[in-house]
This record gives structure tokens, C-alpha cells and sequence, in this order.
């Protein structure tokens, strides 16, 4: 297995409800596995398990399940053939909140069907020990609610998976930040390093002290100057109080990094924002633009493919980097170029859109390429194909693009499984990453299929902080446009307004994107793919003003339903 940056790994995040605590002697009857690549969740599966034991009642009362309802579950054996695929499907890192106890249970239970397993371990509680600051409690509830991530059933395995996920990234995040840690050898290595602290808070601290009282308890991006009054170092919070204070807390541990920039900082400087989306955006942003010393990513804007259909007579996909002037359709942003031409060659393979490059005009005196005679090609130049007709053979193309049922999306699944069938791995290893590119990419968890510029939606996330009460977010584009907070039970006409202003008054169709534009697309993206199960989405699509405030009545009138 190659290990390298924490980001290009794999993890396979686990918790399982078991009738004890003995891993000889009780059993797993409840279990969930989610996998996650760049922060990001690629898979999933989870299961009840018949475990052929009693269920204590309180465990029972303490998961909501009982000894009725994993009666009739699936046995162990079908349960753990899928949870050995999930592990072993590509290489992987196990990882669980107090790993041992998840991992005796799962090696256990594959030992009593004859098989033995090996998997590198990566532990939460013991980053979080050495990460976060020693007064705050370290359980799963805790560090959700620390991390401002609600979990909807506790000692539930899927919902406690779902939080050690948000807990997983934002420890990663805070390991390649404040010390270092890049390589996910450095990363196992750290987990199980002693656990230091500062002998003494460094004495620039005093001067901070009444700056540090007023920090608000709100999302924001936070900047720590030197004594020059250059910034040093920027960062991100949900809670800006609760972040800048672990840094200048009295004999927490830190890592070098952090103890040479806390004696340096001389003054704090912050931003408060309304969302957590709103802050990402602001930190990536301002790190791009001051470049400080103790940063360790994101200072330059990366470059990304795209797809692009022009706005010609007769146009045809190419690939983009999004910043022409002329004025098209893009899908993307792709990871790399090389992906790009392999989907633009599956689309001259299945449609029959022109291959030639040249401008063309249609005349029935032009003879037909060879293309059209191997009927990979309509032949627009010669007539025998109307503008309508080449338009309907786009719509195909752009649906197969996009679309999740029986688009490109499909067709790779289905080549992914032919592989896994012939057991070459590795190349259903590479078609997986694709699928979960495009997966992200396009937001297909809606179930539906858009452009860059048809990629208009609004999401609805319950506030952690305020009870009742939903976060709207308008994207137009694929950009963020601005976000409300909203009572479940409150006067909501003003959302009327909104809509009407952002997705029906008018806005610039143009495909042409800055550097700025496309880093915004991808945060905003990974984000969205990130909070999908948590939240609500409306497509904006074809529908009417009132028909998208009816939607948004609908899912408030079911958030208040549901408490």
C-alpha cells in the first residue's frame, strides 16, 4: 500500500453496536462503514446484524434497538462479505472513534468465519487527545458538538459513523495546519506519539488577553499579526471564540509550528460571517491574497479542465479551461485534462455529433467524411441534417454528460462492475474515483443532471446553534449567492424575493470563469457534496417562482414535523 499525502488516502470510517463490551464474547448487531477520499464521502453501507445474542435492555434503550427488531436482520456471514469488500475494495485506512474496540470486534467476527485480516488503523479519540485542547471532553457527542454537527441518533452506527466523519476531517485539517502533518506516515505515527504540553503560556499572551475576551462565538475567518503588524497566519472557524482560544490556552499541548507562532502573534484580527460556507470561501480567498508565513496550503489558484459547448450553428464539445471570451456551456471542473479527453472521447464514440473543426456551411452539394458513412457523424455540412436534428443529437450529449440514471455515470458503473467481475482491481479502482468525480462534480445526489451555468439550487440546513430554525442557501452557477436564516414556523415571503431576484431577474450566461470563480466552484462543490445527507435541496430547473416557494414551505413544514 502506498501511503502518502493524508488527502489521497482512503478511510474507511466504522462504529458498530454490539451486545457487550468483549469482542470474544459479545456481538456486533449493528454496523456502518463510510468511505472518504479528500474529506469528501465516496461510499457507503450499513446494516443490523442478527447477532444470535440478547440485547441488554440498556443497550436497547440506549441505541433505539431492539431484540425484535434484529431478529429477522441479515446473518453475520452475508453482513461481513459486504463490509470486507467495502474494506478491501481499493486500499484503505480503518479508522474509528477508540479504534481498538471497533476493530476487535470486526477482526473477531472475521476470525469466527476463518478469515484474517490486516488493515492500518488510524484512531480519533487518540488525534483528537493530541490535537484539541485537554479541557474539552473527547466522546463522539462532544467533539460533534464542538465541530457544529448535530448527530440525529446517537449510539445509532450510521449517525455515529456520519459524525466521526465530520470529526476525521476537521482533525486532519488541523494536523496539516498547526503541525505539519502531511503524509499519512506521519499521521499514524503522530496518533500514538506521548502527549506534550507547553510548560508555560509564552508571555505575548498577557497583551491578548482583553482582545481574546471579545472574540465572538460565531463562524468568521481569524488573522494573527506580528509585532511588524504583517499577517502571519489565517484560519477558519464555525466558532471563531473556541478556535482562537485553544491557541492561547495555559499548558495545552501544541505542536512546534503552533508554539513558534503563538509567541510571535501580537495582535488578532477577525471576520465574523453568517455560515460555515461563507468562511471557507473568505479563508481561501484571503490566504491566496496574503500569502502568510505560517500557511502551509491553498496560497495559489490551481488551474482545472472543463467541458465546453459553444454558443456556434453547429457546436461540439471541447475541452476548456474556462477562461475564453466567447460565451457556451461548461461542465466541470474536472480533476485533470487526461479525464477530460477520455470523456470527450467516449462522446465522439457514442454520438454523432461533427468531428471537423472548421466553420461550417451547409450545402447539398458538400459529400459526406467517411464519418458519416462509419454513422458517427450527422453530416450537418451537407444538409442530410437540419439544426433542429444536430440539436436534439446535443440534448443527447448533454443529458449523457450530466445525467445520473443512464448517463456517463451509469455507463462507468457498469464498466467498473465488468472489472471487479474479472477481478482487475486496479482498474475498477480507477473507473470508482472517476464515478465519484463526476458524482461530486455534477451533484448528483439531486438525482438530477446540469451544465456550470444550469447549476441553480437552493439548500436547506437545519442551524445546529439555533433550534427551529434552517440555513437557506441560494447557489446560482455553481457560485454561492448569499444565505438566510429562517424559523421553521416564520413569515417567509421575503424568500419570495430572493428567488425572484438571484435565479429570474436575469444574470450573465458568459462561460467564460477567472482563477477566483473556479477556486469558488470547488469549494462550494466539496461543500455541497459534503452536507447532502444533512440537508434539503430544491433544483431550480425549469419551475416557477411560486412552485420553488411551495418546495421550500413543504421542507420547512417538515423540518417542524420532525422536531
Amino acid at each position: 500500500m502506498c501511503l502518502n499525502s493524508i488527502w489521497d488516502a482512503s478511510f474507511i470510517v466504522i462504529d458498530v453496536e454490539t451486545t457487550g463490551s468483549n469482542a470474544d464474547k459479545n456481538r456486533i448487531f449493528d454496523i456502518a462503514c463510510i468511505r472518504v477520499e479528500n474529506g469528501e464521502i465516496v461510499s457507503e453501507y450499513s446494516s443490523l446484524v442478527n447477532p444470535h445474542q440478547f440485547i441488554p435492555p440498556f443497550i436497547a434503550n440506549m441505541t433505539g434497538i431492539s431484540n425484535e427488531k434484529v431478529y429477522s436482520a441479515p446473518e453475520t456471514s452475508a453482513v461481513f462479505k459486504e463490509v470486507y469488500r467495502f474494506l478491501f475494495d481499493k486500499p484503505a485506512i480503518f479508522v474509528a472513534h477508540n479504534a481498538h474496540f471497533d476493530l476487535s470486534f470486526v477482526k473477531n467476527t472475521f476470525a469466527r468465519m476463518g478469515i484474517n485480516i490486516e488493515i492500518p488503523v488510524l484512531c480519533t479519540l487518540k488525534l483528537a487527545k493530541r490535537l484539541l485542547p485537554k479541557t474539552l471532553k473527547k466522546n463522539v457527542g462532544a467533539l460533534a458538538d464542538y465541530f457544529g454537527h448535530s448527530i440525529r441518533k446517537r449510539h445509532r452506527a450510521y449517525d455515529d459513523t456520519l459524525a466521526t466523519v465530520v470529526i476525521l476531517n476537521e482533525l486532519l485539517e488541523i494536523a496539516e495546519e498547526d503541525y505539519n502533518i502531511s503524509s499519512i506516515e506521519e499521521l499514524l505515527a503522530f496518533q500514538n506519539k506521548p502527549i506534550k504540553h507547553l510548560k508555560a503560556a509564552p508571555p505575548e499572551i498577557k497583551q491578548l488577553q482583553d482582545t481574546l475576551a471579545v472574540v465572538p462565538d460565531s463562524p468568521g475567518v481569524y488573522y494573527f499579526l506580528g509585532k511588524d503588524g504583517k499577517i502571519l497566519y489565517i484560519g477558519k472557524s464555525k466558532s471563531l471564540k473556541s478556535r482562537v482560544s485553544s491557541y492561547f490556552t495555559y499548558g495545552e499541548h501544541s505542536s512546534k509550528k503552533i508554539a513558534d507562532l503563538v509567541k510571535k502573534v501580537y495582535d488578532i484580527k477577525w471576520t465574523s460571517v453568517a455560515t460555515e460556507l461563507e468562511a471557507l470561501l473568505l479563508e481561501s480567498s484571503e490566504i491566496k491574497k496574503h500569502k502568510p508565513f505560517f500557511n502551509s496550503a491553498q496560497k495559489k489558484y490551481r488551474r482545472y479542465p472543463f467541458i465546453k459547448i459553444r454558443d456556434d450553428e453547429f457546436p461540439y464539445p471541447v475541452l476548456s479551461r474556462g477562461s475564453e471570451d466567447d460565451e457556451g456551456i461548461l461542465f466541470g471542473p474536472f480533476r485533470s485534462s487526461s479525464f477530460v479527453n477520455e470523456i470527450l472521447l467516449d462522446i465522439e464514440k457514442k454520438f454523432k455529433l461533427r468531428n471537423c473543426r472548421k466553420n461550417i456551411v451547409p450545402d447539398s452539394s458538400n459529400k459526406p467524411c467517411f464519418y458519416y458513412h462509419l454513422e458517427k457523424c450527422l453530416a450537418p455540412c451537407t444538409g442530410y441534417a437540419s439544426k433542429e436534428d444536430y440539436q436534439a443529437e446535443l440534448e443527447k450529449v448533454k443529458y449523457y454528460l450530466s445525467s445520473y440514471s443512464d448517463g456517463i455515470i451509469k455507463q462507468l458503473q457498469l464498466k467498473m462492475e465488468e472489472y471487479s467481475d474479472k477481478l482487475e482491481f486496479e482498474k475498477a479502482s480507477i473507473i470508482k474515483s472517476q464515478i465519484y468525480e463526476l458524482q461530486k462534480t455534477f451533484l448528483t445526489n439531486l438525482s438530477v443532471g446540469v451544465s456550470l451555468t444550469e447549476n441553480n439550487m437552493i439548500m436547506i440546513l437545519p442551524e445546529h446553534t439555533a433550534p427551529k430554525t434552517a440555513d437557506i442557501y441560494y447557489i446560482r452557477a455553481g457560485k454561492f449567492e448569499q444565505s438566510n436564516t429562517v424559523g421553521y414556523k416564520s413569515n417567509k415571503r421575503n424568500v419570495l424575493d430572493d428567488i425572484h431576484n438571484l435565479y429570474f431577474n436575469g444574470f450573465s450566461k458568459t462561460a467564460k470563469l477567472q482563477l477566483e470563480d473556479i477556486d469558488e466552484i470547488k469549494i462550494v462543490s466539496s461543500w455541497i457534496h459534503r452536507n447532502i445527507k444533512f440537508s434539503r435541496q430544491i433544483f431550480i430547473g425549469n419551475k416557477t417562482e411560486e412552485e420553488l416557494y411551495d418546495e421550500i414551505e413543504a421542507v420547512f413544514a417538515e423540518l417542524s414535523q420532525n422536531g
